[in-house]
């Protein structure tokens, strides 16, 4: 980098505590037509794969080719963290990261962030097309995760000075993360209950429900209510969760319109915050304030698994640096379009010009050299 070229320094960014979930993921292609060993189009759009896929039928055969693009950390709870961490955050992660050792696929993100690893991770092949992806995941060991896994590796007696230092937790991956809502009411007796009276963020993101009933989510949800009286509990949501959110607590009366859907949704759960992210809008509602905006596509997409993480990591660090809830959701947009055009996390020196300059008015934590 050049002396000349502006640099965002960031101080005194407070704590965060993230976790518990952990992938390994190979980003893949599928082939729609092979030219020569290194040349081939790929299947353009998930319905045609799924044309692809049905062509086979009773009795008959498919052979499809897939070639991998990338293989990188995945889950949503390293993803989120991990672009937190760029962003210069002080990161610990808690979660299914490789038992006795490490994987080496993590090892980038053990260098900016703490890890602490309670399983061996997951795995998943995600097919990317223009209008989406397909993820295959092989998830045994972030099922099976438990309170006593974390435990095992961190004392209770840590677990809380560590949460009583953070200003934010994340709790990723509800849905692959079978024993989760017993994590959280185990972290509501024997963590919550011993930490100092101050503000606090719980964030949580569902990752895709659509496997598990409602009498799985609607305990989810009553936990969430419980330590709602402890933190500023927020749901981070997708437009399919949050229509399966409206359904549930039978609010017909309102539809996935962002002008009100967020604010409508928090009120029906009774949770401090709701927001919801889409390629086309965002929006977001608190107990003070109600946002949303449309957003532009990015036009030639990099990737697209983990697009929704960092919009959430985005969106936390608005809520770290006291940002307006309008302005987080514009971090998260920014964070969210830097990594699926370019492929990597943003930096504070990477970030986009409209990006880095919220951060800068955001109470003077943040300044330009």
């Amino acid at each position: 980098m050049s002396q000349s070229e502006p640099q965002v320094v960031p101080t005194e960014l407070p704590n965060v505590v993230a976790g518990f979930d952990g992938f390994v993921d190979t980003i893949l292609q599928a082939v729609s037509a092979r030219h020569a060993r290194d040349e081939f189009t790929p299947v353009a759009t998930a319905e045609e794969f799924g044309r692809m896929v049905s062509a086979a039928g009773v009795g008959r055969n498919a052979n499809i080719e897939l070639v991998v693009r990338r293989r990188k950390l995945g889950g949503n709870g390293p993803i989120f963290a991990y672009a937190l961490s760029q962003l210069g955050v002080p990161v610990t992660y808690i979660g299914c990261l490789g038992k006795p050792q490490i994987h080496p696929i993590f090892e980038d993100f053990a260098r900016r962030a703490r890890l602490i690893s309670i399983a061996e991770p997951g795995y998943t092949d995600a097919v990317e097309f223009q209008d989406g992806k397909l993820m295959l995941g092989k998830v045994e060991s972030v099922a099976r995760a438990n309170w006593r896994d974390v435990t095992k590796a961190l004392s209770v007696k840590s677990l809380i000075r560590l949460v009583d230092s953070a200003k934010l937790v994340g709790v990723m991956n509800w849905t692959i993360l079978l024993n989760l809502t017993e994590m959280l009411s185990c972290f509501e007796t024997e963590v919550v209950i011993r930490l100092s009276n101050k503000s606090r963020t719980l964030f949580v993101d569902l990752a895709d429900p659509a496997k598990r009933s409602d009498t799985d989510l609607s305990a989810l949800l009553q936990v969430l209510r419980s330590l709602n009286r402890s933190f500023q509990v927020t749901l981070g949501l997708n437009a399919r969760e949050a229509d399966r959110l409206r359904k549930l607590v039978q609010a017909m009366d309102f539809q996935l319109d962002p002008s009100n859907l967020a604010e409508n949704l928090r009120a029906a759960l009774g949770l401090h915050c709701i927001v919801v992210h889409t390629r086309d809008w965002v929006t977001a509602a608190n107990e003070d304030a109600s946002e949303h905006f449309g957003v532009e596509a990015v036009s030639q997409p990099t990737i697209k698994t983990g697009a929704g993480d960092h919009f959430n990591a985005g969106f936390c660090f608005g809520r770290l640096i006291d940002a307006s809830l309008h302005d987080s959701l514009l971090l998260g947009t920014e964070v969210a379009r830097h990594y699926v055009r370019t492929g990597e996390s943003p930096t504070m020196n990477t970030l986009s010009p409209v990006g880095a300059s919220l951060i800068n008015q955001s109470g003077g934590r943040h300044e330009r050299i």
